[in-house]
């Protein structure tokens, strides 16, 4: 990622997934080899994320991990992304295994979903003509003007 040749900084590509920043490392490495191709940075708004829902997955996915004694609370909220997924799939396969691990709790859907979504308000009223109703009125208005001359 060092030898890009577009502008770009550290924190832009914090909320990458691994599969995209190696997409990235393959696309740069094309860009360095062909020399025709234009070095062009990604397009950011494709790798927007919706922050508070991975957030709070993650933060759930802590819990977990300290209930089963995976670590104590101060060192499991300092471990990386990569790492609490890691160890949440070890935890998994274990509640496969051994009954005597806490079972995964029932999160509630309101805790689960951020999101929040704005009702669309519809007038059954058109505030804006249609396009053919704008065309009748300027034929009209030719018509009515070729009539007087």
């Amino acid at each position: 990622m060092e030898n890009k040749k577009y502008k770009a900084e550290r924190y832009q590509f914090k909320d990458w997934t691994i599969s995209e920043l190696k997409q990235e490392i393959t696309r740069i490495q094309k860009m360095l080899e062909d020399k025709i191709i234009k070095p062009t940075p990604p397009v950011w708004s494709q790798y927007k994320k919706n922050v508070p829902e991975r957030a709070l997955k993650l933060k759930i996915m802590k819990e977990e991990l300290i209930t089963p004694n995976y670590g104590s609370r101060n060192q499991v909220t300092r471990w990386t992304e990569v790492k609490v997924l890691e160890t949440y799939k070890k935890l998994e396969e274990r509640r496969k295994k051994d009954l005597s691990i806490p079972k995964k709790p029932d999160y509630p859907a309101i805790e689960v979903s951020t999101k929040q979504t704005l009702p669309i308000k519809r007038s059954a009223k058109t505030t804006a003509p249609s396009a053919i109703a704008i065309y009748q009125r300027k034929r009209q208005k030719q018509m009515s003007e070729e009539e007087e001359a």
